[in-house]
């Protein structure tokens, strides 16, 4: 089918990453990332009510026209961040 960007918002399918455990030093050694070509994944602002440590994502699926959440754990679920806005 046609492809449009009727949202405006543009993105790569980056997929997402779990991080492992954070070495000693602040680095991830054991870093694996997933769907690269298939998810565009992105935090929100929102945190799990009650879930220390954890906080929603949202994900796009690539081909498909719906824009999913679910939560991850801050410190070891890697997804990118980007800034919007309500259009005006």
């Amino acid at each position: 089918g046609v492809k449009t960007n009727s949202s405006k918002m543009s993105v790569i399918p980056a997929g997402y990453a779990n991080l492992g455990v954070r070495d000693a030093d602040g680095t991830y050694r054991d870093v694996e990332s997933t769907g690269v070509y298939e998810y565009a994944t992105f935090w929100t602002a929102d945190q799990g009510e009650g879930e220390e440590g954890m906080a929603y994502y949202r994900y796009i699926v690539a081909d498909q026209p719906d824009v999913f959440i679910s939560k991850g754990d801050k410190a070891n679920f890697g997804a990118s961040v980007r800034c919007v806005r309500d259009a005006e």
